[in-house]
């Protein structure tokens, strides 16, 4: 069996608070047809049922390479806003 990380280590990993990680995810789960694609069993295991207010969303557990896919998903961005929003350059 292979250890998968909670959303909130994930999130923490990745530098985001937990709602905008499942904004992310969610980028990931809307259209079928691009590149982005979180995979259940490859990228990620649902680890129990939907959150109350969170519209019907079911906490995850990202296995490495979900982490991957989120980190180079989220790296393009990264750079525009540092580019965009520091004339001194950004340190993330």
């Amino acid at each position: 069996m292979r250890d998968l990380l909670t959303d909130r280590e994930t999130a923490k990993i990745l530098g985001k608070r937990i709602d905008s990680l499942y904004k992310i995810v969610e980028a990931f789960d809307a259209n079928a047809d691009d590149e982005w694609e979180l995979v259940e069993g490859e990228h990620f295991e649902y680890s129990g049922p939907p959150v109350a207010g969170a519209n019907g969303r079911r906490p995850r557990r990202f296995s490495e390479e979900g982490v991957e896919a989120l980190a180079r998903y989220i790296e393009p961005t990264r750079k525009r806003a540092c580019w965009v929003g520091s004339a001194s350059g950004c340190s993330t």
